[in-house]
């Protein structure tokens, strides 16, 4: 059985119906390729984790609350949420985030 490439990776372990140029846009920034094989390497580096926060954190930036395709997030699965990202985070050396990011336009 083949590896899933990192894309489907990425998507699998956000589970959030984020809309696909975003997880696109995260993968180019984070130097990742979504069409490559999904090896143990990769899942594990720090270009993938700072992408799998990153969409946590474009989770959290949503309205407090949440019921979309039907899933349902509560304040407590935001707090767990900002905990993992900020776990994620911290691994590879940026800083946390709070629990309202703050939105910088370029």
């Amino acid at each position: 059985m083949a590896n899933p490439t990192v894309s489907d990776a990425l998507k699998s372990q956000v589970q959030y119906p984020l809309p696909a140029t975003f997880f696109l846009t995260v993968m180019v920034k984070r130097g990742l390729d979504g069409d490559a094989e999904c090896t143990k390497e990769i899942l594990t580096s720090a270009e993938f984790k700072g992408a799998n926060a990153d969409c946590i954190r474009q989770i959290l930036l949503y309205p407090n609350s949440i019921s979309e395709g039907g899933m349902s997030i509560s304040k407590t699965d935001r707090k767990s949420l900002l905990d993992m990202a900020n776990r994620l985070y911290k691994e590879i050396g940026e800083e946390p985030i709070d629990e309202r990011p703050k939105v910088t336009f370029f």
